[in-house]
């Protein structure tokens, strides 16, 4: 016969849900500061960023995606680790 579980009486804490750590998690990933611009120069002139081609595919070198901007001023998001 299974035994029964005792009730939790008011002197011990409940425990977190993993439901609030995971909406902490969105909200910092949301909060993420812009990348240095030196950062996001030299990505490109490695040739680590690029755009997506025309069937929305990135190209297999490349490990950021170019969101937006000029190459001064561009925006970058990182779409894959990089593939040896």
């Amino acid at each position: 016969m299974p035994q029964r579980k005792r009730a939790k009486t008011p002197s011990q804490p409940r425990r977190k849900t993993a439901k609030a750590s995971a909406r902490r998690k969105s909200a910092a990933a949301e909060a993420q500061p812009p990348a240095d611009p030196r950062f996001v120069r030299d990505v490109i002139v490695r040739g680590e960023a690029a755009s997506l081609t025309p069937s929305g595919k990135l190209p297999p070198d490349a490990t950021h995606v170019i969101t937006g901007g000029a190459a001064d001023t561009a925006t970058i998001k990182r779409a894959r680790f990089k593939a040896f």
